[in-house]
């Protein structure tokens, strides 16, 4: 992999990590962390995530 993205916001400097996440977890890996954040930002009563899940949560 090897490249790195930085990306400029307000004057802060960010580093895209996703590149060094793929390469720890492997994609399959990577699928599942995401499936699983996602998770965390659903209305579970509704089975979505919608704007307020997204404020609460």
């Amino acid at each position: 992999m090897g490249s790195e993205t930085t990306l400029k916001v307000c004057g802060e400097e960010f580093e895209d990590m996703l590149p060094k996440m793929t390469e720890k977890l492997g994609g399959e890996g990577l699928i599942k962390e995401s499936y699983n954040g996602f998770n965390l930002l659903m209305n579970n009563d509704k089975g979505v995530t919608n704007f307020e899940s997204l404020k609460y949560n």
